[in-house]
């Protein structure tokens, strides 16, 4: 695990990880409801206020995601460095 967050309403943590997921945990229900697979090796996570967004970093790419349907909304790339926070 390389980064965690947790939504705003406390009912989701978003967790990273070297394999290149992004994984949801549910924790009203204590376990992982979607995965998503990633460009490289995770380094952060975060949602935004509302908890309607969640956007994961992997190498040069941050991958911005819709929370309840877990739908990729976006991938911005094109940084000339690894994003790391």
């Amino acid at each position: 695990v390389t980064a965690i967050d947790f939504s705003e309403n406390g009912y989701y943590m978003g967790l990273t990880s070297e394999d290149g997921t992004a994984r949801l945990w549910d924790l009203r229900k204590l376990k992982n409801v979607k995965t998503l697979e990633l460009s490289s090796a995770a380094t952060s996570i975060s949602f935004d206020h509302s908890g309607t967004f969640m956007c994961a970093a992997a190498g040069k790419d941050i991958t911005v995601c819709v929370v309840k349907a877990w739908t990729p909304l976006a991938t911005l790339s094109g940084h000339s460095k690894d994003v790391t926070g």
